[in-house]
């Protein structure tokens, strides 16, 4: 939403002679969406372009909460509390998902592979964990109570995607194999305010505007059209590359090697989900000291909750 209203708003600077970038150009990454039909086994490759890297904490759906029980000392919170690492989120990430619908090749029933790379490294990395997950059985918003282990230092060139390969046959492009032929969401306006109900839940924007849009822009409605559609984000993606795959002209974005160290983080303060407070931390770049931003206070964090935040901005090495 702050990225969108930064597009919207700030305005670089028209002085002649100024080589000025719009803020938000640091950010912006090129994700490559690889498709590969069952049968043939043609490819199609498709690119879209994004400011943050939104990922899945895989979690056992089993494990459940302890949503600030009393009766837990602070001691049992922390000892029961699950560990997963960034490897495990990057992984899920990464991992191949099963789409089904109709080959423009083939012109049958049959089932794609699909896998997600990134083709380009911003210059600022934000990677954004999913905390907030609704929970069918409470039709609520539920926050994830788990520590991610993430490294201070980060290399994810193994992320990169490196396109068509010499032994690989691209399917003709087409629409018929869309599992439906809505207009590409970031085409259409959505209702602002429940956009940003949908992302506050920790639904990924293109899912949530899609939703929307199937939904006549009703956020209740919404909010169980994704979740009751087991492949939304594939039948999203999918709607939304369509249109992105047919632009003459890509976006210009940034480009360098994909080492990273850790800069700031935003962290959740609360056992709830609709509730608590935000604070940040940022590294302090001449003193390597990591500093508390608390509303008004700056203090310098002794003990940087680096395994809790939800949002962390990797900054390029050598930037």
């Amino acid at each position: 939403y702050l990225v969108e209203q930064m597009r919207r708003y700030v305005k670089p600077s028209n002085i002649v002679g100024a080589n000025i970038s719009h803020p938000v150009d640091i950010f912006k990454m090129t994700v490559e969406h690889r498709v590969q039909c069952g049968s043939c086994h043609k490819v199609r490759y498709t690119r879209e372009t994004d400011c943050c890297l939104s990922l899945p904490i895989p979690l056992d759906p089993n494990l459940k909460n302890s949503d600030g029980n009393p009766k837990q000392t602070e001691e049992e919170i922390f000892a029961s509390r699950p560990h997963i690492s960034l490897d495990a989120c990057l992984g899920s990430l990464m991992q191949a998902t099963d789409i089904d619908c109709r080959c423009s090749a083939c012109g049958i029933p049959v089932t794609y592979c699909k896998t997600t790379r990134l083709r380009t490294f911003p210059d600022v990395l934000p990677i954004f964990l999913r905390r907030a997950q609704f929970d069918m059985e409470t039709m609520s918003v539920r926050k994830l109570d788990v520590f991610v282990d993430v490294p201070l230092e980060l290399d994810l060139e193994f992320l990169r995607g490196k396109g068509l390969q010499s032994d690989e046959v691209s399917m003709p492009e087409a629409r018929e194999d869309l599992p439906h032929k809505p207009t590409s969401s970031s085409m259409k306006t959505v209702d602002e305010e429940a956009l940003a109900m949908l992302l506050s839940m920790g639904i990924e924007e293109t899912v949530a505007r899609y939703a929307l849009l199937q939904t006549g822009m009703n956020a209740e409605r919404a909010v169980d059209y994704v979740f009751s559609r087991e492949n939304i984000a594939e039948e999203a993606g999918l709607a939304e590359i369509s249109t992105t795959a047919s632009e003459s002209q890509p976006v210009h974005v940034l480009d360098g090697p994909a080492k990273y160290r850790l800069h700031a983080m935003i962290s959740h303060v609360g056992a709830s989900a609709k509730t608590g407070h935000y604070v940040c931390h940022i590294c302090d770049a001449q003193t390597g000291k990591w500093l508390l931003f608390n509303d008004e206070k700056v203090a310098e964090s002794l003990n940087p909750p680096f395994s809790m935040a939800f949002l962390y901005f990797y900054k390029r090495v050598g930037k």
